[in-house]
């Protein structure tokens, strides 16, 4: 995983972003450069970015620096998004929504899981 530690900074001197993208690499390996390095988007005016690699459990992976940060959820395998989805939902982020193309899925505290695509 990597860009999480730039939100942790962040929350270290008592602040936090109001939102943040977990981008799920279910293939390869992303390469970055110098302005997509995810550590370093938001000294560039850009939300943060936290990248989780192809060979990580997303359901080991700490998120507490996403609690109380709107959290959007990206990735190619709908089961890896869901899993990402119920792993950030344990440190109580504010909102946590997930997509792909035939999807669309949100959690909300005290509401939980919402199928926002489904008639409620």
């Amino acid at each position: 995983m990597t860009g999480h530690q730039s939100i942790v900074e962040l929350r270290l001197h008592h602040h936090k972003p109001a939102e943040a993208w977990v981008i799920l690499h279910d293939r390869e390996r992303p390469t970055f450069g110098s302005f997509t390095q995810p550590e370093t988007l938001m000294h560039n005016q850009s939300a943060p970015e936290v990248h989780v690699m192809p060979e990580e459990v997303v359901g080991t992976l700490d998120f507490r620096f996403l609690r109380g940060v709107l959290v959007h959820i990206v990735g190619l395998d709908k089961d890896r998004c869901i899993a990402a989805v119920n792993r950030v939902a344990q440190f109580e982020p504010a909102k946590a929504i997930t997509a792909g193309q035939d999807w669309l899925l949100g959690w909300k505290p005290g509401i939980g899981f919402i199928d926002l695509l489904r008639k409620q």
